[in-house]
């Protein structure tokens, strides 16, 4: 076994993802107690080899925003909480393609089109689907960017239409375990989210999936939510951070800051790494309290600018 990291079990889970061998859920809880020094340094072994991309960068606008039905404990944008989140209808798309110019002139080489609703409902609101579809298309007629999608649930034959419009990759986060999946949402279940991976995935649209960290999971939560993402077969693994939103039930528990610390932050970003040593990992480092250089060497290569677009400064459809 050649040292890599001077760290024996380490060094051995380096090995063993190199001959191209799957670990376990225990492999990865006996992982975590290894030094957060030992495990970065891995995962960033793990990166350079394996993980052949380089450094992307991604800006995202939303279509629409706040007005979502489900209860998403964390989620600002729930119509059930009580925050002080302004709600905005849709977006008009010439306004998402100026925000994805801007985007691409910070750097951007991708854009994603979001919205905080519960499903794209294509038959509900047709309007608002034709919108969508019509900001991909000018983003894609007017800039260099690869186009990605976050629009809630999806129906097979909405999947088809994405990738029919060159959709790359299709956004849908599980946000935790299936264990603790319950103790965020009651209004979906963690296999509703997997299924709209699959339907994706079926139509030919990459996927980007992740979770969130700082709700009050486990360790192990966090491991088993990336070993089913391993099983679905994800392109994109998405690392976030809670920012907690006052008014929502999760704040309420964790308080002001998430519920991990930032060496736990690190360690999940490595053990990530080696679950999917071979996709892209993203985050936003502007909503973790670790440098873009700390992500970058633990493991990470993608990393969001945020949002691109200032509501304030133009108007919007009504919803």
């Amino acid at each position: 076994m050649k040292s890599i990291t001077g760290n024996e079990a380490v060094d051995a889970a380096i090995d063993r993802v190199f001959a191209g061998e799957r670990l376990d859920e225990d492999d990865y809880l006996a992982l975590y107690d290894e030094p957060v020094a030992d495990l970065t340094a891995g995962a960033d072994h793990v990166r350079t080899h394996l993980a052949d991309e380089g450094v992307t960068v991604r800006g995202l606008g939303y279509v629409t925003r706040g007005i979502c039905s489900q209860d998403c404990g964390f989620c600002a944008y729930s119509a059930r909480h009580d925050t002080d989140v302004e709600q905005h209808g849709v977006v008009p798309p010439e306004l998402l393609e100026e925000a994805a110019k801007r985007a691409e002139e910070k750097g951007a080489e991708r854009f994603n089109v979001v919205s905080t609703r519960r499903g794209a409902d294509s038959e509900l609101r047709t309007d608002e689907w034709r919108e969508v579809l019509t900001a991909i298309e000018l983003i894609r007629e007017e800039t260099d960017l690869d186009v990605d999608a976050c629009l809630g649930f999806l129906e097979a034959d909405e999947a088809e239409k994405l990738a029919a419009e060159d959709v790359q990759h299709y956004v849908h986060m599980v946000e935790t375990s299936p264990r603790y999946f319950g103790e965020i949402t009651s209004t979906h279940s963690f296999e509703d989210r997997l299924e709209t991976l699959r339907v994706a995935k079926d139509a030919g649209i990459d996927l980007c999936s992740g979770i969130i960290v700082g709700m009050g999971e486990t360790p192990a939560d966090r491991i088993a939510a990336a070993l089913e993402l391993r099983e679905v077969g994800i392109d994109v693994f998405s690392l976030n951070v809670l920012s907690p939103a006052q008014g929502t039930p999760v704040a309420e528990k964790v308080g002001d800051s998430p519920d991990i610390t930032r060496e736990g932050i690190l360690k999940t970003l490595a053990l990530v790494r080696f679950v999917h040593p071979d996709v892209r990992i993203d985050t936003n480092t502007a909503r973790a309290p670790i440098t873009r250089e700390e992500f970058l060497e633990s493991g990470g290569n993608s990393l969001q600018l945020g949002d691109m677009i200032h509501y304030e400064d133009y108007p919007v459809n009504e919803a």
